[in-house]
């Protein structure tokens, strides 16, 4: 009881003074309501889990299993720490998950989860709780930087990082996304605030984002390796890319603003990929094919037949997907449009499989609306100007980014109930970018009723 009090106090505490330090963000309205969704979709995560899986799911799963693993803190402090930062191995009797010490990701988090666990005292709510705190307080960042950044987009940052179903409910409560989707935000949050704000700041502050982004990628790498493996080449080119184009282009050529930031973009990211390939053998290009239809197979074999996508045989003697660059390439556009937009609403079979189909058909919608409105509403949405350098640079690695994880997520992955939890490692950027037009809209629609503005998007209270 002390504990659920203690928690409680110290949870609400943090609300209030976030919200208070944050006097002057475009978002701060936003805190409450956002962390209060935010923690129910972590006791929504906990009790379909408990619901629908006889083991709970991954997240009860990783609970029992951190719960046995900081009981030996209690009992051997010196084998916890050892355990802990050395991966010792430790006999522990009755875990959930036996094969633990074979599974690294998932001891990485089981170890997380086990310190918390002795903050909660082995509370599974509270510790869900303090998992969606950290997930929304990066998923928030990132949305007010992109508001105070570009004002015009607040509603899209608003929808895409904070309200949407699929991004509350995989980003919440005690998951591997949660974690991973929070990190990811943050990383997100301060390249911008860098790349985009042209402030001089102080050592301390290069020192602390120095430091918590070097801790930040170390936890995504083995977490998610693959979010990792998208997130941080598209950084980088952006970067790169960007600083090649303020070396070249030429004030006299103005029509190179339409092509050369792309063709720079890609070769850089090109670049990087063909040098990553030759420092490491499970790097090089056949064996990612390799490992990619690995896991393919993996998950085709153990999904249900109504679950799956089918992807077509190019090769004789095969069913399905084969490492060979043909059959990857033939079957790309599948995987693309997969990637996105499925579950379709008639594949539903389930409700939440209904539930992300009506989402995929939204997404859709806004996909069609945001690219007929970019071909012949151009001039309305940038105000008859043209896209500054750097927002070009940042557009195309947004889109290369939802690109290639749509692809490859889809791709490794053929079952549609898997793919819906992937695929939340991009959607908040897919689903900002496929609202920007809407947002663009809704901000003049907005001035003519001041109190509905001011509720959505001032930060006065």
């Amino acid at each position: 009881m002390v504990a659920i009090i203690v928690h409680t106090c110290l949870i609400t505490a943090i609300a209030v003074i976030w919200k208070r330090f944050s006097a002057q963000a475009p978002l701060r309205l936003w805190i409450i309501p956002g962390l209060c969704l935010k923690l129910l979709g972590g006791v929504v995560v906990g009790w379909l889990f408990s619901k629908f899986y006889g083991y709970g799911g991954d997240s009860w799963n990783i609970f029992h299993n951190a719960r046995q693993i900081s009981a030996l803190a209690t009992q051997d402090f010196t084998a916890y720490i050892k355990l802990l930062f050395f991966n010792e191995y430790y006999y522990i009797p009755n875990l959930q998950t036996p094969s633990l010490w074979e599974q690294p990701r998932l001891l990485f988090i089981v170890k997380i989860t086990s310190i918390i666990n002795l903050a909660t005292q082995q509370n599974y709510w509270f510790t869900s709780f303090y998992f969606s705190l950290f997930a929304f307080s990066g998923l928030w960042q990132a949305a007010n930087t992109l508001s105070r950044l570009f004002p015009t987009t607040k509603l899209s940052a608003i929808l895409a990082f904070i309200l949407f179903p699929s991004v509350v409910f995989w980003s919440s409560g005690l998951q591997k996304e949660s974690l991973a989707l929070g990190i990811m935000a943050w990383l997100i949050h301060w390249f911008l605030s860098i790349f985009c704000d042209n402030r001089t700041r102080p050592g301390l502050f290069w020192a602390k984002v120095g430091v918590l982004s070097l801790v930040g990628l170390y936890g995504l790498w083995k977490l998610k390796f693959y979010y990792f493996g998208g997130l941080i080449p598209v950084m980088v080119s952006v970067l790169l890319a960007y600083w090649l184009y303020t070396r070249i282009k030429s004030d006299n050529k103005p029509f190179q603003a339409l092509w050369l930031p792309l063709v720079l973009f890609v070769g850089v990211l090109g670049l990087l990929l063909l040098m990553a390939s030759f420092m490491h053998p499970k790097l090089h290009l056949s064996e990612f094919m390799h490992v990619l239809v690995l896991n393919h197979n993996a998950s085709f074999n153990f999904s249900a037949p109504d679950d799956l996508i089918y992807y077509y045989r190019t090769d004789p003697g095969f069913a399905t997907l084969t490492s060979t660059v043909g059959n990857l390439l033939y079957n790309t556009p599948l995987a693309f449009v997969s990637g996105l937009f499925r579950p379709f609403i008639w594949e539903a079979n389930n409700p939440l499989k209904l539930i992300a189909g009506l989402e995929n058909l939204w997404m859709l919608a806004f996909t069609v609306y945001a690219v007929i409105a970019l071909f012949f509403k151009k001039r309305q949405l940038f105000q008859g100007k043209s896209l500054p350098a750097k927002q070009r640079f940042l557009i195309i690695g947004a889109v290369i980014y939802i690109s290639l994880l749509a692809i490859l997520l889809a791709l490794a992955s053929p079952n549609l109930g898997t793919l819906v939890r992937y695929k939340v490692g991009f959607m908040s950027v897919f689903l900002y970018l496929i609202h920007i037009p809407l947002s663009y809209q809704l901000n003049s629609w907005l001035q003519r009723f001041p109190f509905l503005s001011k509720l959505l998007t001032s930060n006065q209270d």
